[in-house]
């Protein structure tokens, strides 16, 4: 909506009780939502009384919620010279110099409108939230306390108050004001916000779905609550729908980072990296010199095989931040892919330098350099990994360890120190009985191949020769979504093996 403040030559003057009903249907028009009535009228009564204070002032209110924050500074500042007594237009110009950052101006007007009345609850608020942002969240409690002496029933001071705590990390405390506040005024959806936010940082994910339902059942399109119920349902696993509710944050609020980031982690989680890629993208848009975001952006690219431009992305984050290790890291298995073994080599040293501690690095250095030929630091690198791998550290890979070193007792050793690491033992299914003899074998192949691959291929007539009577099979995938192609290719003779008994899909290990 575009809103026009006017101030021409002044026609011939109006009855004051002309003004007064003007302003009259002004306010009712402003409180009505109609703004563009509303500003067409102000802007009648200042051209007849260019120092009307009510037009002046309210007009300046009119500014300040269609965003155009320095006109709503100067327009109440104008109302300020014709009523410097008054209190209610400190508060309001105190609010747009909060909105454009200028917290310590926005502050003494907060002071002056208490000073003027000191009874003035909704100033105590406004100055607390303008301490808080100015670090200050001992003082800004002090200015909540304030108000809510003057007027225990405002639900807007217990609210802010919650803040002020939750940054100092009093979080029961806060948790007892956000309940406050949402009890005085269960249609508050910032306090109701704000104690799902609480109880999600806590683990107690139920009571935070719960206050992010109701929110969304007061306000459909609140972003922050659709975005924070989805990351509960991710939490869960839940991606489906957790998507829904990303997405809906979106909609609601295209500018919420979050929302993008994790609306691309979700689709990650089930392997839609083209998919995840955009959602990143558009947060990068939103948030160019986030180092993070760049770098979630350029791993999705390299999970959907867009390695060309993966690569030109980490080319581009490392000069933004090039001491982040994992940078280099990625950037270097990239080179990898590549085959460009020296510049892998570069990437994995500098990697090196900043973290010799990253997993596997010390193994991914050496393995680089004897793919360049560059014996030189071969016997310190070989003498450096075994030392490492006999300290059971997670230093070379066991492929790598193939590769580097002819002892079957260290790669066992490599081995072992990765799969303990990786596949801890678990006792969520709790103790597997054994099971009586005499019945079918079973057999399980757990495989992330089992699709149009080649290993597959070769497998296929495997699976249809089992003698079934004396054996019962199962498959598990944990590879891509079984809808995105065949679980079984045929045969060399163009027949499907039969079925097996159970087709799992899983997570990836």
């Amino acid at each position: 909506m575009s809103i026009h403040y006017n101030f021409g030559i002044r026609p011939p003057q109006a009855t004051k009780a002309q003004l007064a009903k003007w302003l009259d249907q002004a306010m009712r028009a402003h409180q009505q939502g109609s703004l563009a009535q509303a500003n067409q009228l102000y802007n009648t009564i200042l051209k007849n009384d260019p120092k009307n204070f009510g037009a002046l002032h309210m007009q300046g209110v009119l500014a300040y919620q269609a965003g155009h924050l320095q006109m709503a500074v100067d327009l109440i500042g104008q109302a300020i010279k014709q009523a410097p007594e008054d209190a209610a237009p400190y508060v309001n110009r105190g609010l747009a110099l909060g909105a454009l950052k200028r917290h310590d101006e926005a502050l003494a007007h907060f002071e002056q409108a208490i000073n003027l009345r000191p009874e003035f609850a909704e100033a105590y608020v406004n100055q607390g939230i303008t301490l808080k942002e100015l670090s200050r969240p001992a003082d800004a409690i002090a200015s909540y306390d304030q108000a809510i002496a003057l007027q225990p029933s405002l639900a807007a001071a217990y609210n802010n108050k919650g803040n002020a705590l939750r940054q100092l990390e009093r979080l029961d405390e806060a948790l007892k004001c956000y309940e406050k506040a949402f009890a005085l005024n269960d249609q508050d959806v910032d306090a109701c916000q704000n104690l799902g936010m609480l109880h999600a940082d806590a683990g107690r994910s139920d009571e935070a779905l719960q206050c992010f339902d109701r929110v969304i059942a007061r306000r459909p399109q609140h972003a922050e609550a659709h975005n924070g119920k989805g990351t509960i349902l991710a939490q869960r696993e839940q991606w489906t729908e957790a998507i829904k509710h990303f997405e809906s944050a979106i909609q609601a609020d295209g500018t919420l980072i979050q929302a993008y980031k994790n609306l691309g982690s979700a689709r990650v989680c089930l392997f839609q990296f083209a998919q995840a890629a955009d959602a990143f993208q558009k947060a990068a848009q939103l948030s160019p010199q986030d180092v993070e975001i760049q770098s979630l952006w350029a791993l999705s690219l390299l999970d959907a095989g867009r390695y060309a431009e993966s690569l030109a992305l980490y080319d581009k984050v490392i000069r933004m931040a090039p001491d982040k290790v994992d940078l280099h890291y990625n950037r270097a298995n990239l080179h990898i892919r590549f085959k460009r073994y020296e510049s892998a080599s570069a990437d994995y040293l500098k990697a090196y330098s900043i973290n010799p501690d990253i997993k596997y690095l010390l193994g991914d250095l050496a393995n680089s350099r004897v793919k360049t030929c560059d014996w030189q630091h071969l016997a310190d690198d070989l003498e450096r990994c075994e030392k490492s791998i006999r300290a059971g550290e997670l230093s070379v890979q066991p492929f790598i360890t193939l590769a580097l070193f002819d002892l079957p007792e260290l790669q066992k050793q490599a081995a072992q120190t990765a799969v303990k690491s990786e596949y801890p033992e678990s006792t969520t299914l709790g103790l597997i009985p054994a099971r009586s003899t005499g019945g079918k074998i079973r057999v399980g192949y757990y495989s992330a191949n089992l699709h149009g691959h080649a290993l597959a291929y070769l497998m296929a007539e495997l699976f249809e020769v089992h003698d079934r009577d004396r054996f019962e099979w199962f498959a598990f995938s944990y590879g891509p979504p079984l809808g995105a192609c065949r679980a079984f290719p045929p045969t060399a003779s163009g027949r499907r093996p039969g079925k097996s008994r159970q087709f799992k899909k899983t997570s990836p290990a």
